[in-house]
């Protein structure tokens, strides 16, 4: 490939300073603090206030705490579905390990959120992206840190361009099969998979850790905790009604997410919005009218759908089709009786 270069050189050059090599990246040395620094987010910084806290999961808490923290530091990958608590176990984690060490100023041990995309970002030249990420694995083999990674699959993205295939996993791989780091990350099933079919010998470096949705008994207590949360810090107050209304309604509707997380979220935002208020049965289900655009007549098994009415909606996105609508009303008033 021939490629023209166009320099604009100071007047008084010396020769023996100029590197094309490391103009390109090549030859530059990184300080990996300062770049873990640019790319990372520091979850111990965090702490007490902006840590997600996770409630009732003291079993799998303590089997995380013992993969992190073993001696062959093996890196771990936290499956589960969307919203069943994995970024708040973690985040559970980190809050624990520094409340133990809050009289003690540390720099080493700390726990990093990196974005792969971010490890990449205005890295312009060959190699600058590369060094970066070396650096930052030193640094973090050399202080102990541990790497956390919230989009696993999205290391196999990063990188690549129209003139290289490598990847920000390609560059990883060594130091995972040896141990020298310390590392974390979330995937959903699906995702996993893909993952898999990427690379498998990747996939089999990291001990895997199942995070499963929690039954709806545990549910309840984990929102009983997270509703005691949110009024005190919301100065809000939640009605009897209200818990166990968003709790059947994100169960019966909200089927792309899981639990516990759906309804711990739907009830921050609801929380959030009636600040310095009583929170009764029918905010929530305006709430969430709101979001899902269903009805609240449709949500709330205490009213009664009059059949003319239900026949009568249906007419005005449909046109004609007159037995067809009359059978999809009686299937409606059916249901709801049922």
């Amino acid at each position: 490939t021939t490629f023209d270069l166009n320099l604009n050189l100071p007047q008084k050059f010396e020769r023996k300073e100029f590197n094309l090599f490391a103009m390109l990246g090549g030859d530059t040395k990184m300080d990996g603090g300062e770049e873990l620094r640019k790319v990372g987010r520091c979850l111990d910084w965090l702490y007490p206030d902006d840590l997600e806290r996770s409630i009732g999961r003291e079993k799998e808490l303590e089997e995380l705490h013992k993969l992190l923290e073993h001696w062959d530091k093996r890196p771990v990958v936290i499956i589960g579905k969307k919203q069943v608590g994995k970024t708040s176990l973690i985040n559970e984690y980190v809050f624990r390990k520094v409340e133990k060490r809050i009289h003690k100023t540390s720099e080493k041990k700390q726990t990093w959120l990196v974005s792969p995309q971010r490890l990449i970002s205005g890295m312009s030249f060959v190699g600058q992206w590369e060094n970066r990420l070396i650096a930052i694995l030193k640094e973090a083999e050399k202080k102990e840190h541990l790497l956390y990674f919230d989009d696993l699959l999205g290391l196999f993205l990063a990188g690549v361009s129209a003139n290289a295939d490598l990847n920000v996993a390609q560059v990883m791989k060594p130091y995972l099969e040896r141990r020298d780091v310390r590392v974390v990350a979330e995937i959903t099933p699906e995702t996993w998979r893909v993952l898999q079919e990427k690379d498998r010998s990747f996939a089999e470096l990291f001990h895997v850790f199942r995070l499963d949705e929690t039954k709806e008994d545990k549910t309840l207590k984990i929102l009983l905790s997270v509703r005691r949360q949110l009024e005190a810090k919301f100065n809000c107050d939640f009605s009897l009604e209200s818990l166990p209304t968003a709790l059947d309604l994100q169960r019966r509707y909200n089927r792309e997410s899981f639990f516990p997380g759906k309804s711990a979220s739907f009830l921050q935002q609801i929380g959030n919005k009636f600040q310095n208020a009583k929170i009764s049965r029918q905010n929530i289900l305006e709430e969430f009218e709101a979001k899902s655009g269903m009805r609240v007549a449709f949500l709330d098994d205490t009213q009664k759908l009059e059949r003319g009415e239900i026949v009568k909606n249906i007419q005005q996105g449909v046109i004609g089709q007159k037995q067809a609508i009359e059978a999809a009303a009686d299937v409606v008033v059916w249901c709801c009786d049922e």
